[in-house]
């Protein structure tokens, strides 16, 4: 639900930049590949100007790392409740990823290890660009 409000929102916003021409970059969870998709958004016809990729982790310990990582109050949860909360953002990750096949959005495992900032960003890149 609160991925469905947030990317109503964020339509009017990057209605604008696609009509103007004018870059911007969007990341976020709650982001969804049926905006990433639209070729009309709030009434503006957008075409081909919005192209997105998404980022999936499919490996619960990468994932509970970078989840720790954050520094959200993950770390202070119980052993049961960061379990819990991994297998929710497991689920919601894998139902993205159906909604971004779905709606013909790439979907990129990010890469790991010392360089995988840079790795991940240009492989992001290629795929913007290709």
């Amino acid at each position: 639900g609160v991925a469905h409000e947030v990317s109503r929102a964020l339509e009017i916003m990057v209605a604008f930049h696609a009509a103007t021409e004018a870059p911007v970059v969007l990341e976020g969870d709650t982001i969804l590949p049926a905006l990433a998709a639209s070729r009309v958004l709030a009434g503006v016809p957008v075409l081909r100007r919005v192209r997105s990729v998404f980022l999936h982790e499919p490996s619960e310990t990468r994932l509970a790392a970078r989840l720790a990582a954050r520094g959200r109050g993950y770390q202070l949860l119980s052993a049961g409740a960061r379990e819990r909360e991994v297998g929710r953002n497991m689920a919601y990750g894998e139902w993205l990823v159906g909604e971004a096949q779905r709606h013909g959005c790439p979907v990129l495992i990010p890469s790991d290890g010392p360089d995988a900032i840079d790795a991940t960003a240009t492989r992001v890149i290629e795929l913007l660009t290709s």
